[in-house]
């Protein structure tokens, strides 16, 4: 495990910094993988609990197919100190920009994007947290999961560097080895959904 991190890092160092990072193809939604991404459940208690749901994991290194949402039927409120950064969200500021879709439900957080399903309960532990391959390279990771004073925080095992996402008014601020990337919501729970809108953007040029 120790040589694939070493070969993940690697791989981040020759990216450089602020490199643009474009969504492949399989992120493109369709009108019917919109309205799926953006039908978020109210966390009302009234449902499954996160428990309840299998965790997610990458299918064959990368889907092909943007997936269906992990959490749907998750009903249970969101974990004391967890911030709520739920949403379909896109680096508008270039063509193809990234796009990631995160759910919540409990101190469970999926975050579907570039290939891979990364789904981890936030507790500060291993064991619960993401657990499956790397977005370059397919290279096996552990990272553990916590919020720290209201910012989602990853800490790679055995990596010298950790990924944060946080809420900055309007938008996300996605805080990765290659840069620092300022996401849009395009739809959102208590926000109106239009999956034809979410589909045009996706398409929209800055």
């Amino acid at each position: 495990m120790r040589s694939g991190c070493a070969a993940i890092l690697a791989m981040v160092l020759a990216s450089g910094c602020n490199r643009q990072i474009e969504r492949p193809a399989a992120d493109d939604l369709t009108l019917a993988q919109a309205a799926a991404s953006c039908a978020y459940p109210r966390l009302d208690g009234q449902g499954l609990r996160a428990s309840d749901i299998p965790v997610a994991h990458t299918p064959s290194c990368r889907y092909t197919t943007f997936p269906d949402p992990v959490l749907a039927a998750c009903a249970e409120p969101l974990a004391p100190g967890t911030v709520d950064l739920r949403g379909v969200w896109i680096d508008a500021t270039t063509p193809h920009g990234h796009l990631e879709r995160i759910e919540q439900c409990g101190d469970r957080v999926t975050i579907t994007a570039a290939g891979i399903i990364h789904d981890m309960r936030t507790d500060d532990s291993y064991e619960h947290g993401v657990n499956d391959v790397s977005e370059r390279g397919c290279v096996p990771i552990s990272v553990k999961a916590e919020f720290v004073a209201g910012v989602h925080t990853l800490h790679p095992k055995w990596l010298p560097l950790t990924v944060t996402r946080r809420l900055d008014g309007d938008q996300l601020v996605w805080d990765y080895p290659t840069g620092v990337y300022r996401l849009t919501r395009l739809c959102g729970p208590g926000s109106p959904s239009d999956p034809a809108a979410v589909v045009a953007a996706l398409h929209t040029r800055p």
